[in-house]
């Protein structure tokens, strides 16, 4: 039953939390979607609400979105113009379309010094999506093995693998406090919190490949899940930055993109090739990919 009274709990707490979400805490639909389906004035009220929860005021009104909409209406729509539009979900596909074009593409590899500086952060963003998983996501097997293999007996392997689990979680959260920070700092900045970070985690790794006791197979991993928090955090916050403003959808786009197809790859490394032999493996080749 230990599994299933584990799963009734996580259920329950989710139910819980999707109460609060809906009832205590609820978020505003979007403007843009009330409006293409005719819904004009919900549109306007969402905009003053949001203005207010900001500590702002607007003067938006639905006929501010009427006298918008004129100019692109011909003669008989525009007679009409009291009545709602709404789109068909055909109609709000393709006008999702609208802004597609290879020019957003351009821009990211306009210059040499533009192209460098994009092709850098899709493959840090790959090379991450292919190493945080290669070890994360196999982390409950390996720990099992790891600590298994270290001496704490098959009796105590299950409660010493969720304890390690419980371990890393906690101290990974001090490791988006220190990024933050890091992040600040003149001399360094964005750049050097995600090289120090990234390094360090691969450092940690490699270490944890030669521990010989559950106490180093605790410490590193709760150091190396500091690390991964912290450059994770920054690498987020710092693509955004670097690309375009005009373009800057579009580069996270193909970033993310990049991250999750790489990840794909990260269970067949583990399962298929000689590093699954054996618990050390997968986490090796991570460790290499975080250094590269």
């Amino acid at each position: 039953m230990g599994w299933r009274y584990t799963f009734f709990t996580l259920g329950a707490l989710l139910i819980f939390l999707w109460v609060v979400r809906f009832a205590i805490c609820p978020v505003f639909e979007s403007p843009k979607f009330l409006s293409s389906i005719g819904r004009d004035e919900e549109a306007v009220e969402v905009i003053h609400k949001i203005a207010k929860r900001n500590g702002k005021t607007s003067s938006l009104t639905v006929e501010d979105l009427k006298l918008a909409a004129a100019p692109y209406l011909d003669v008989d729509e525009a007679s009409i113009i009291t009545a709602q539009t709404k789109l068909s979900t055909f109609e709000l596909i393709k006008h999702s379309f609208d802004d597609v074009t290879g020019s957003n593409l351009k821009s990211l590899f306009s210059t040499r010094r533009l192209a460098w500086s994009t092709s850098l952060v899709v493959f840090c963003y790959a090379a991450v999506g292919l190493a945080y998983p290669l070890y994360n996501a196999f982390l409950g097997t390996y720990l099992n093995g790891k600590l298994a293999e270290t001496g704490s007996g098959t009796a105590q392997s299950l409660n010493d693998t969720y304890a390690a689990y419980t371990y890393q979680a906690a101290c990974g959260i001090p490791g988006s406090i220190a990024a933050a920070a890091l992040v600040e700092w003149g001399r360094g900045g964005r750049k050097f919190a995600m090289a120090f970070f990234t390094a360090g985690s691969g450092i940690m790794l490699f270490g944890l490949t030669q521990s010989k006791t559950n106490v180093q197979v605790n410490a590193l991993t709760c150091v190396a899940a500091f690390f991964q928090n912290a450059f994770y955090g920054v690498l987020y916050g710092y693509a955004p930055e670097v690309f375009p403003t005009p373009a800057r959808g579009t580069g996270d786009a193909i970033a993310s993109a990049a991250n999750r197809i790489t990840g794909i790859f990260a269970p067949v490394i583990a399962i298929y090739s000689n590093a699954g032999n054996t618990p050390d493996g997968p986490v090796f080749a991570s460790a290499g990919i975080f250094v590269a």
